[in-house]
C-alpha cells in the first residue's frame, strides 16, 4: 500500500494545494501559448511571412519573430539573420547548461544574457509595431511577454 495514503498524506491540505497550483500553472501555460500563437500568427500573415502557420510551434515561434524584426543593432555590430539566430540560441544555452564543471556558471550567465536579447528583441518589435509604448510593452514583457505579442497582432508596421 502506498505509504501516503497509509499516513493519511494524500488528502491533506499540502497535497491539495499542489493538485489545484498545477492546474492553474497549466491553464496558465496553455492560455499563454494560445495567445502568442494566435499573435505571432496574425503578425506573420500581416507581413506576408511565409509559413505564418510555424506560429503554432513552440521553438519555431522565434523563427516568427525573428522574420518580424529581421535584425538588430547592438553597439556597432548589426545582428542579421535573427530568424535562424533566434531559434538556435536556447539550444546553445542548453548545451553551455551541460558544460563540465563550469556548466552552471556558463549556463546561469548564458541564460541571462539570452533572456536580456530576448527582450532587446522583443523592444525591437513594438519598436516596429507600437513605437511610442516600446518601452511599456518591453518591460511588461517581462512578465506577459504573449499578451503583449497579442495586443499588437492586429497593428500593422509604422516603422521599417
Amino acid at each position: 500500500m502506498n505509504t501516503l495514503f497509509m499516513f493519511g498524506l494524500y488528502n491533506n491540505w499540502f497535497w491539495n494545494s499542489f493538485r489545484d497550483w498545477g492546474f492553474f500553472s497549466f491553464a496558465f501555460g496553455l492560455t499563454a501559448y494560445i495567445l502568442l500563437s494566435i499573435g505571432l500568427y496574425r503578425l506573420a500573415k500581416n507581413q506576408n511571412i511565409a509559413n505564418a502557420w510555424l506560429s503554432w510551434i513552440p521553438i519555431a515561434q522565434l523563427y516568427i519573430i525573428g522574420k518580424l524584426v529581421g535584425s538588430v543593432d547592438i553597439g556597432s555590430h548589426k545582428i542579421t539573420r535573427l530568424d535562424i539566430i533566434m531559434p538556435v540560441s536556447p539550444f546553445v544555452v542548453a548545451v553551455f547548461h551541460n558544460v563540465r564543471y563550469f556548466g552552471s556558471i556558463l549556463g546561469g550567465l548564458s541564460s541571462i544574457a539570452l533572456f536580456i536579447f530576448f527582450l532587446y528583441v522583443l523592444y525591437h518589435l513594438y519598436k516596429k509595431y507600437v513605437p511610442e509604448q516600446a518601452v511599456p510593452y518591453t518591460l511588461l514583457s517581462i512578465a506577459v511577454a504573449p499578451l503583449m505579442i497579442f495586443l499588437i497582432r492586429d497593428k500593422h508596421q509604422l516603422v521599417a
